[in-house]
Order: C-alpha cells, then sequence, then structure tokens
C-alpha cells in the first residue's frame, strides 16, 4: 500500500548530501539516514511508512539506492571508504559475527564478496554528472527559481523523524541543514527574472520529467 506523501529529494539535495567532506562524516551518516532514507519512507508512505514496512516491494528497491548513496561518497576517497564510527564495538546482530569495521569496504566483504554500482547511463544522469562536476550543488540551489515547500513534505518529515525515533537533537540538526537550502528545488510555479541568466523572462517552465526541476534551467545557471 502507498500513498505518495510529497516529493522525494531531487539530484541536487542528493548530491550536495554527497559532497559532504570526509571530516564532517557525522553529518553526511545523518543527512543520508534523515534527509534521503527516513523520510523518503513516509513520502512514499503507507507501508513504508510503519513498522510493517520491510513487507512493502519498495523496501528493498529503497535500501538498495541507500547503500549506493553510501558506495558513491565512499568512492570520493580512500579516506572516504574507511571512516566510520569510531565508538562501535563488538559484532552486529544478525550478522554472523561480523564488526561493522569488517562491512566498511564494499569492495572486500566478508566472504569474498564485491559489491559495485553502475552508473546511470540515460542521457538525463549524463547531463547531471556533468553539471555537478564544474558547479556544487549548494551553488546551484542558491540560484535555482523555487516553489514554498509543500505541506506534505512537512508531513512527511515529521513522521520520518517518529517512525525511526529521531532525537531531538538530531531533528534540529537536519532542520538546519534544510533551513540553509535556499531553493528547495521543486519549481513547478512562474519563474521570475534572476540574476545572471540572460534573456531569461517571466513565465511558467515545467520541470524536466520527473526531475521536480527543469533541466535546461539548470545548465544556464550551472
Amino acid at each position: 500500500q502507498r500513498e505518495f506523501n510529497g516529493n522525494t529529494p531531487s539530484s541536487i539535495v542528493v548530491n550536495d548530501i554527497l559532497s559532504t567532506p570526509v571530516a564532517d562524516f557525522n553529518n553526511v551518516e545523518l543527512r543520508i539516514r534523515g534527509e534521503l532514507h527516513n523520510t523518503v519512507h513516509c513520502r512514499i508512505s503507507g507501508t513504508m511508512c510503519s513498522l510493517r514496512a520491510a513487507e512493502s516491494p519498495d523496501f528493498f528497491l529503497h535500501h538498495t539506492y541507500i547503500d549506493k548513496l553510501w558506495h558513491d561518497w565512499q568512492s570520493r576517497s580512500q579516506a572516504h571508504r574507511n571512516v566510520l564510527f569510531s565508538t562501535l564495538a563488538g559484532s552486529m546482530t544478525a550478522a554472523g559475527g561480523a564488526a561493522p569495521q569488517d562491512m566498511v569496504d564494499l569492495n572486500n566483504q566478508p566472504g569474498q564478496v564485491c559489491v559495485r554500482y553502475l552508473q546511470p547511463q540515460t542521457r538525463v544522469a549524463q547531463r547531471l554528472r556533468r553539471i555537478f562536476q564544474r558547479t556544487s550543488p549548494r551553488k546551484i540551489a542558491a540560484r535555482l527559481p523555487c516553489a514554498p515547500q509543500d505541506l506534505s513534505q512537512t508531513v512527511a518529515v515529521a513522521e520520518g523523524h517518529q517512525l525511526f525515533q529521531v532525537s531531538p537533537a538530531e531533528r534540529a540538526t537536519l532542520t538546519s541543514f534544510i533551513n540553509k537550502r535556499v531553493c528547495r528545488v521543486i519549481h513547478i510555479g512562474p519563474n521570475p527574472p534572476r540574476p545572471g541568466i540572460p534573456g531569461q523572462k517571466p513565465g511558467p517552465i515545467p520541470p524536466s520529467s520527473d526531475l521536480g526541476f527543469n533541466l535546461d534551467v539548470l545548465e544556464t545557471i550551472a
């Protein structure tokens, strides 16, 4: 059962989180867990936003994607690959005696298992990769025309916090990151002129595909 409670985070938000430096590991872990994992459970809503989430067909697709995002962040350098919470010790539950540090490197998992993720090769994905290689996601978000946050998305964030028992301190940190985003990149309405965009005129600019923003405008300002 699904109820689709708001939009999922855009490619710009995802890449902003993945650009977090290795020295800020605590925050990248919190943002992947809070913004990309917990909230998406409750934006899909229905069974996914309940204690029965593992019964939903979406469950393993979602968790595989979260694992891929960790892989993308870890692939940035050797330091990214090896960092983890230093306070974690002992073996994990139902993991055959494996400890957290045994699972850090996807290229060297227990049982001689190697996990590799292929990057999407669609034209849209290739265009986005080129954009993020030349301009930081945070700078892009600050210049994008955008719409106010939908109330349903605010509800999904709150429901995700409650379902996964996010602490008050972590909730405050996540809220501060969300509020720092000048634009929530879900532009679907009128497009006012912005400095630095030659020839841009007011008027509706529809989003490209399901991205939540217009890719042509994104390339212009990036």
